[in-house]
């Protein structure tokens, strides 16, 4: 009955189950939530993905590097290249300045005279 099941799982799934998996999960619920982690796998982080995506660019950058020399970037391939990094660096950098701008940004209808004044020797400097 066991073996059934989980041939029927893996039917209905299309996953590679082992034949012990009833006995590893007794429980409906064990087993439910087995099936499920293997359906759908917890989504890696925000800055994982990022860091893997320029991974596959770092490789992907070494490869065209490595072209032959017939077959490979040319000036005007590694110019193309270099100018889009470049604008894709400029504009990490540009959101990430921006972002720690909005973070020192006063609420001037909220804020206190210490807060106000703090603002104001930020803007046009202190003496």
């Amino acid at each position: 009955t066991a073996v059934e099941l989980r041939n029927r799982l893996r039917t209905a799934t299309g996953l590679h189950l082992p034949t012990t998996l009833v006995f590893d999960h007794p429980t409906p619920e064990e087993l439910a939530t087995a099936v499920l982690a293997e359906l759908a796998p917890e989504p890696a982080s925000a800055n994982a993905a990022v860091l893997d995506g320029i991974a596959r660019l770092q490789q992907l950058l070494g490869e065209f590097a490595d072209g032959d020399p017939e077959g490979g970037p040319g000036p005007r391939g590694r110019s193309e290249v270099t100018a889009r990094l470049r604008a894709l660096l400029r504009g990490w950098d540009d959101a990430r300045h921006s972002t720690d701008e909005d973070e020192d940004a006063v609420d001037l209808d909220s804020a206190d005279d210490d807060e106000l004044l703090s603002a104001l020797e930020r803007e046009l400097g202190s003496d």
